[in-house]
């Protein structure tokens, strides 16, 4: 009997979440209409910060390069005495 009981209070329940669920089905078709109704504005363009804070911007790169001015060879240094005795030998 307690059985029976149970049942018939777990079929009353599932009666009452169809009944709610046969009722959600046309209020979500009414909000799916009304969103595809709706007209959708343009997205507004978001500015980038070295747009709207132009006195912080960077100067911007030299257009020319400059050219440093010719180096002169460095100087050959002065051979000594044991530069003249230990110099490469040359072919004869």
């Amino acid at each position: 009997m307690v059985m029976l009981q149970l049942l018939h209070g777990i079929a009353a329940k599932q009666e009452t979440l169809e009944q709610g669920v046969a009722a959600l089905v046309p209020l979500l078709a009414t909000i799916v209409e009304r969103l595809e109704d709706a007209k959708v504005e343009p997205a507004v363009p978001i500015a980038r910060y070295d747009q709207m804070y132009e006195a912080l911007r960077p100067a911007p790169p030299p257009d020319a390069v400059e050219v440093p001015p010719a180096v002169p060879p460095a100087p050959v240094p002065a051979v000594g005495w044991w530069g003249r005795v230990f110099a490469p030998r040359t072919a004869p």
